[in-house]
C-alpha cells in the first residue's frame, strides 16, 4: 500500500497498536520522486497507519492535522484503502524521553564528543543530568502543548453530548464491574453512590470551560524527536477523537498518569484541582471500561497491567462524601482486580509454556548433520534436545512445543520414545526461520501468558526457575514500560566480541530493592548503530538464544508466512526500538553449538563441570 501511494520502503516495523482499531508501522523509506520531493533522505522513516474502512475513518484525524502545527504532517492518504502516511515524529514518547536523552548523552560522551578534564566526568555527568531535568520539557512542555492545542482554531468540531459523557462513565459499572469482575448489582447502596457520583461529575463538567478536547491527552501520546542530536522536539499524536469538551478531561490526562500513583501537588490552585478531579473521574471510569472491553471483545490485554493503578487513582479522586463507595472499591474491588489481572496477563512464576526451536538444517555442522538433525547431537550422554527438555520439565514447564523440519521424523521418534509427557511436535514442510516458526506455532500459545523460547543448538547451565523470578523482577521494575520480551544475555564470546546489544543496567541505588544488578533494559541493537564504539564495553552483551516472549506480541503477525524470517530482526529488534525488551545478564556457562569445533568445546565444558 505504501508503494502504491508513492512511498516504497526497504523495511516495515510493526509498532504498538493503540486502544482503537488503528495499526501503526514504521517505514524505512526507499528514495522515490515523492519522498525526495518531500525532503526525505535515503535513511529516513515515515509512519504508516491502517484502519479498516468498515470500522472507522481517518477523516477527523486528517481534518485536525490540517489545522494544528504541533502534530505530524500528512504525507499521503487514501480513505478507501483506510491508509494515512505521516511524518515520523519520534521513537520515544514523553515518558521515555528522559532516559533516552541521558543514554544518548553518555554514548556521545564515551565517544569523546564532549571535552572533559581528567577526573571531572562524574561531576559533568551530574551537571548534565540536572540541566536536562530542569529543561522546560519536563517542567511544562506537556502543558504548553495542551495550551497550543486548546488555542488552535479547528473549525467544525462536534461538541461531545452530555449523554455520551455519561454513557462513557457508565462503562465503569456495566463493563468493568459487572462483565469483567462479576460484580452483582444487589448492593443498591453502592450502585446508588456510583450513579450519584456520575450525575455530580456531569454537572461539574458542564460548569467548566468547553474547548478543543483531545479526550486522550496523555504523555504516551506526546512523541519526542531529535534525541540523537541531544535536541527535544515534541509533537502530539492520536487526536482522531478530538471534539469540543470540558477542559478538565485533557488536564487530567497529563496530570493523572495511569502507571503512577497520583497525589495533588500542594501548590495546585483550587480551581485546577476541581477541573482535574471531575475530569479525572470521568476519564478514569471511561478508560477502565474501555480497556477491559478491548480485552473482552478482542482479547487485547496490552494495557491491563495499568488497571489497578487507574482504579487506585480513581478512588483517590472521588470526594470523601462518597465514603461507602471509596471503602468498597478499596477493600473489595481492588483486591479482586489485582487477582484478575494477574491471572490474565500471566504470572511468570507459574507460566508453563515453552518452545524449543529445532527445525534448522544445521549446515555449519556438516558432515555431522548429514544424517542426524542438530538437536540430536550429543553433549556427553545427552542430546542437545534432551538437555533442554529435561531442564524444562524439572522447572515445571509441562506445556512444551518442539518445531521440526529437516530430518524431523527422527526428532519425532526420539521424543515419542523418551518422553511420557505430552510434548507437542509442530511440523514445518520447510524451515520457517526462528521468527516464522514462532508465528506459525502461536495458535497453540496462550495469548495472555509468557512463553519461554530456546534455540536447540545452544549449551548452557542456566537455572530456568531462577529465570522466572528474574522476569518477575523485570516486570515490576519496568511496569511503566510494559516489557514484551525478556532475553538472557551472556558475555560476548570470541566469535561475537562486539555483542548484539547494549543494556542499561539498573542503577546502583536499586540493587538492594530488586536484588540483582544484572537486570537491565535493552537500549539498542548494536548492528543498527553508527556509534557502536561509543558504548561502554562492559554493558554490551550477546543474546544467548533464550528468551521469554509475551504471547500478545504475535498479534501483529497473524498473517500467512510467505517466506522464512528470523525472530531477531522482525520481532525482537522492533520491540527494542519501542523499549519493550529487558534482559537478564547472566554469568552462566554458555556455548552456541553451531559448528563441530563448538560441539567439541561443549563436551569439554561438561567434563570440567563434572
Amino acid at each position: 500500500m505504501a508503494k502504491q501511494l508513492g512511498y516504497p520502503c526497504k523495511d516495515v516495523i510493526p509498532l504498538t497498536q493503540d486502544a482503537s482499531a488503528r495499526k501503526y508501522f514504521r517505514l524505512n523509506l526507499k528514495p522515490s520522486k515523492k519522498s525526495l520531493a518531500e525532503g526525505f533522505l535515503e535513511s529516513e522513516t515515515a509512519i504508516f497507519c491502517y484502519l479498516n474502512p468498515n470500522l472507522g475513518s481517518h477523516k477527523n484525524f486528517i481534518h485536525v492535522c490540517n489545522h494544528i502545527d504541533i502534530g505530524p504532517k500528512i504525507l499521503e492518504y487514501d480513505l478507501e484503502l483506510g491508509v494515512t502516511i505521516q511524518t515520523d515524529v519520534g521513537k520515544y514518547n514523553y515518558a521515555q524521553a528522559h532516559d533516552a536523552w541521558m543514554n544518548r548523552y553518555y554514548e556521545l560522551s564515551a565517544a569523546g564528543e564532549f571535552h572533559e578534564e581528567e577526573g571531572s566526568s562524574e561531576f559533568l555527568g551530574e551537571l548534565y543530568t540536572q540541566a536536562f531535568e530542569r529543561y522546560p520539557l519536563f517542567r511544562n512542555e506537556g502543558k504548553r502543548l495542551l495550551k497550543d492545542f486548546v488555542n488552535s482554531k479547528i473549525p467544525k468540531l462536534k461538541k461531545i453530548s452530555d449523554k455520551k459523557l455519561l454513557s462513557q462513565m457508565q462503562m465503569f459499572q456495566k463493563i468493568f464491574l459487572k462483565k469483567f469482575l462479576g460484580f452483582k448489582s444487589k448492593n443498591r447502596e453502592i450502585i446508588g453512590e456510583i450513579e450519584a457520583l456520575q450525575k455530580e461529575t456531569l454537572k461539574e463538567l458542564k460548569k467548566q470551560k468547553w474547548v478543543n478536547c483531545h479526550t486522550d491527552f496523555e504523555y504516551r501520546n506526546i512523541m519526542v524527536s531529535g534525541i540523537d542530536e541531544l535536541g527535544l522536539y515534541c509533537s502530539l499524536i492520536d487526536f482522531q477523537d478530538t471534539c469540543i469538551g470540558p477542559e478538565g478531561i485533557d488536564l487530567a490526562g497529563i496530570s493523572v498518569v495511569h502507571s503512577e500513583d497520583f497525589k495533588f501537588h500542594h501548590r495546585l490552585s483550587v480551581e485546577n484541582r476541581k477541573k482535574i478531579t471531575w475530569g479525572g473521574i470521568q476519564r478514569n471510569m471511561r478508560i477502565l471500561g474501555t480497556l477491559v472491553n478491548l480485552y473482552l471483545q478482542q482479547n487485547r490485554s496490552f494495557r491491563l497491567i495499568d488497571l489497578p493503578n487507574i482504579l487506585s487513582n480513581l478512588i483517590y479522586l472521588i470526594p470523601n462524601k462518597y465514603s461507602n463507595l471509596k471503602t468498597f472499591l478499596t477493600t473489595n474491588i481492588q483486591k479482586d482486580l489485582d487477582a484478575k489481572v494477574s491471572s490474565i496477563i500471566g504470572n511468570p512464576l507459574t507460566t508453563n509454556q515453552a518452545m524449543v526451536l529445532a527445525a534448522g538444517y544445521g549446515k555449519r555442522m556438516m558432515p555431522l548433520t548429514k544424517k542426524t538433525p542438530k538437536p540430536l547431537l550429543k553433549v556427553g550422554d545427552e542430546t542437545l534436545l534432551d538437555i533442554h527438555l529435561n531442564k524444562l520439565l524439572d522447572a515445571g514447564f509441562d506445556d512444551i512445543f518442539v518445531n521440526v523440519s529437516y530430518l524431523g521424523d527422527k526428532i519425532k521418534k526420539h521424543v515419542k520414545k523418551n518422553y511420557i509427557n505430552d510434548i507437542t511436535i509442530i511440523e514445518e514442510k520447510t524451515p520457517l526461520g526462528t521468527g516464522g516458526a514462532l508465528v506459525n506455532a502461536s495458535k497453540h500459545f496462550r495469548n495472555n501468558d509468557w512463553i519461554l523460547v530456546i534455540n536447540a543448538d545452544i549449551y548452557c547451565n542456566i537455572d530456568f526457575m531462577r529465570l522466572r523470578s528474574e522476569l518477575k523482577k523485570a516486570i515490576l521494575y519496568y511496569s511503566n514500560k510494559k516489557i514484551k520480551a525478556f532475553l538472557v544475555a551472556v558475555n560476548n564470546p570470541s566469535h561475537n566480541e562486539k555483542g548484539d546489544f547494549y543494556v542499561d543496567i539498573i542503577p546502583r541505588p536499586h540493587y538492594s530493592r530488586y536484588a540483582d544488578h544484572h537486570l537491565g533494559l535493552l537500549r539498542a541493537a548494536l548492528p543498527t548503530l553508527n556509534e557502536m564504539d561509543a558504548f561502554r564495553e562492559d554493558d554490551t552483551f550477546t543474546w544467548s538464544g533464550i528468551s521469554f516472549i509475551h504471547g500478545s506480541v504475535f498479534d501483529d503477525f497473524k498473517v500467512n508466512i510467505k517466506s522464512p524470517f528470523d525472530s531477531w530482526s522482525k520481532i525482537i529488534k522492533p520491540l527494542i526500538q519501542q523499549r519493550k525488551v529487558a534482559a537478564f545478564c547472566d554469568g552462566c556457562k554458555w556455548i552456541d553449538v553451531g559448528t563441530p569445533n563448538r560441539l567439541k568445546l561443549a563436551n569439554e565444558m561438561l567434563k570440567e563441570e563434572n
